[in-house]
Parts: C-alpha cells; structure tokens; sequence
C-alpha cells in the first residue's frame, strides 16, 4: 500500500469537474459507494416453471427495493440548493428588473468611494455582521485627520503608546502622520448613513482605538489601506426599493452579490444590506462537513485539478470563506488532486483545535491527508494575537494510515487515529 500511496502521489490525471449556480445537487461527501452483488438463485434441482417464474418474480421485487433503499441513500448524502434567488443561501441574484448598463456604472463609482469601498470588502450577512476594522481601515473611511483632533487627546495617546513602548508620535503643525481620529457622534452619524442601524455600541465597535473621554474621542495610528482593486458591476436587478448587483474584483478573489436598499437621498442614495462570496461558482466541487462529535455541519469549497492552480479546500461558515488550506506537505509539495472525496474536522489528539481530514483522488487512488491544526500565539506591543491555521499533511502519517485502515473513508480514518491516539502524536513530538 505505501509504495502504492507515493506513485499516487506523484502522480497526475486530467479531470475537469464544473459546478455552479443554485439548482444542482451539491454532493454530501462522496456518492454512496456502489457495491454490486449478483446473487445466483439458480438451484441444482429442476423446478416447476411456475415457481420459477415465483422466484423471478420474487428477485426482481427484491432488487427493485434494494434500489429503492440505494436511491434514498443516494438523496440522503446529496445537498440540494432550495433557497429562492437572492435568498443568503443562494448564490443567484434575485428575480427583479435588470438593471442598465448606466446604472451599472453609476454603482460602480459609487462602491469605489472610499467611504463604501470597505462594505463591498468583506462578507456580511445582515449589518450587524459588518468588519468595521475592514470599513474604517480602507483610507481610514469615516474617520478625520489629525490636524483637527484636539490637542489633549493626543498628548494622553501618546502617554499609553510610551507606556507600551511604542514611543510618541510626532507632529508637524498639528499634523500627525497616520493618526486618524472619531468622535461617538460622528461615527453614529457614519453607521446610520451607511446602514440604518441607529443603536450601536460605539465603544464595542471602535474598542481597539484609543479612547479620549473628556472629548469623546477615538484615535487610530497605522497606515491607511490604499485599495488598488477595480470594480466592475457585472448584473443587477431592482424590485422595489431593493437592489442586488453582482461585483467582480481585477484581483482573483471571489465575486460578490451585494444587496442595497435605495433611500431616495440624492447625497446618500444607498444603504447596505449584505454582501455575500460566490464562492459556489469557483469550486470544482461543494462538499458538506460534518463533525464527527457534534452537529455542527458546514459547507466546504474544493478546488483543484484546474491549471497551475494548487489543490485546496475551504470551509464555508455560514457562506461566508472561513479556515483555508492548500492540500499540500508541510513542505509546500502538491499531490496531482483530480478529485476531492471527502472532508471532515474533529479533534484528533485532545488538544482542544479541530483537526482537518481530506481523501482525495491522486493517479487513481484515494489518499488520505490530515491537517492539523495548530495555533499560533504571539504579542505585539502589549497584546497577545492569536492565529489559527491547519498545518501542512505529514506524508508519513498519510502512509501510516494506508497501512492500516481498509476502508479510506473518513469515518474510518477518524476511529483508528483516536484509536491509536499515541502513535499518531508521535509523529507531531
């Protein structure tokens, strides 16, 4: 089996395997294994051609209900889309008035203004999911310039960043490079705009900034993030007051379908619902996750066999791109993918971070890969950081595994790593 296990490693086949859209059949896993048995019900003995024709009779019926039970097998593991269009769940736009190539345009400048671009950044399901570091960060949207920020609330953030080791900033006629400043209200008056919320905790919101409170200020150091990507407003459609339109980026990321609400408002003419990936029409296949020791159950993109692409999988929290792995070593050595079987997480060896399982097809072989997951936890200036990540597989352990599991699914996997919960962490000690 190992020798069987590096050919296939190293080996490459050419699959291509498109999915996209709302009305396909996401597969669960893989396909339910086909196991056909041809039952012989020929006896030595002549019978009667009545009985003959009883026992076929009787077969046929069998066979028809074992297909039957196959069948439901079948629709049990596979994840059909039945969300309405324009619905989170569906990756289709709404069914509405298309949109002009004008109107097009004039949303395309509009989500390129600074103050905008960071809702069309990141992923949100309602507007309470909304990244604000993302919003606030692309050139500092919403916020003012130093040279306008009262002096005192200044002087007392230099006086924490000394504190910290950070050193002070210094100004120039009352300017300070790359510090950018809020007050409560004015924020308010920002996320109401923008969005329609009107009870937000600002304190919550901005708790990382510097906080003045005999001026109700909120300060920011860092450089502004300069946004370099090009949108383009590929479609849209309006019903009602509502508008959905689906954004391209020139950098390769997912598209985008963004959800409005128009206000009438010639000087804010937009609020933001949502923005959610089509992440669905980048993958080769969707697969459900499952948690072997939870109900928890997500969706998972895999990519692969598609160029110079490298073989990946992404798991989907919520449709919205969570932890992201490459199915490569730890060395950064990618197998020939053509086909993903199955994904699942777990804890593996007790430590408390889900460990991620893949079997995919390599030459013709089902492989398994183990990502474990690791955490990575660090200060900076004070703060204590922590990064999650999924190692790279250890080609050994995937060896390992061969060795001594028949069945590569990742049920099997699973029971026998727990099983051998010693073994397995000696390969990570």
């Amino acid at each position: 089996m190992k020798n069987k296990v590096i050919k296939s490693l190293a080996g490459a086949m050419a699959v291509t395997m498109l999915v996209s859209g709302c009305g396909i059949q996401w597969q669960l896993k893989d396909d339910a294994t086909e196991e056909t048995s041809e039952e012989s019900s020929e006896e030595t003995s002549e019978e009667s051609e009545d009985e003959a024709a009883t026992s076929d009779s009787s077969d046929d019926e069998d066979t028809k209900e074992a297909e039957k039970e196959n069948n439901t097998e079948d629709v049990d593991n596979v994840y059909v889309c039945n969300a309405n269009p324009g619905e989170w769940e569906s990756p289709e736009l709404m069914e509405g008035e298309e949109l002009t190539s004008d109107e097009l345009e004039n949303l395309r400048e509009f989500f390129s203004q600074v103050e905008n671009y960071g809702f069309v950044d990141d992923p949100f399901k309602t507007v309470q999911d909304i990244k604000w570091g993302g919003v606030l960060n692309n050139e500092m949207a919403g916020l003012g310039y130093s040279d306008d920020c009262p002096q005192e609330a200044i002087d007392a953030l230099n006086v924490e960043r000394e504190s910290k080791g950070m050193g002070s900033l210094i100004g120039y006629d009352g300017y300070y490079e790359g510090l950018y400043y809020t007050t409560g209200d004015n924020f308010r008056a920002f996320v109401e705009a923008k969005t329609g919320m009107t009870d937000i905790d600002v304190h919550e919101i901005l708790g990382h900034y510097f906080y003045y409170e005999p001026y109700d200020v909120y300060l920011n150091c860092g450089d502004p993030f300069i946004y370099e990507n090009e949108i383009t407003c590929e479609k849209g459609v309006r019903k009602d007051n509502t508008i959905q339109v689906e954004v391209s980026y020139s950098s390769n990321r997912y598209n985008k379908r963004v959800t409005l609400l128009e206000t009438g408002d010639a000087n804010n003419p937009y609020q933001f619902v949502s923005c959610r990936q089509l992440w669905e029409k980048d993958a080769v296949k969707v697969l459900i996750v499952n948690n072997k020791y939870s109900d928890e159950t997500i969706l998972c993109s895999a990519r692969y066999n598609r160029g110079d692409e490298k073989p990946s999988v992404q798991l989907m929290n919520d449709y919205c791109s969570g932890e992201y792995r490459t199915i490569s070593t730890e060395d950064n050595v990618y197998p020939s993918v053509t086909d993903v079987k199955e994904v699942a997480f777990c804890d593996l060896d007790g430590d408390g971070l889900s460990d991620l399982i893949v079997t995919a097809v390599c030459n013709g072989e089902t492989v398994p890969f183990v990502f474990k997951g690791n955490e990575r936890v660090y200060d900076s200036y004070g703060d204590t950081y922590r990064d999650f990540e999924y190692l790279g597989y250890k080609t050994d352990v995937t060896e390992w595994i061969c060795d001594n599991v028949d069945k590569l699914n990742t049920d099997d996997i699973i029971d026998y790593i727990k099983d051998n919960a010693k073994e397995f962490e000696a390969f990570y000690n």
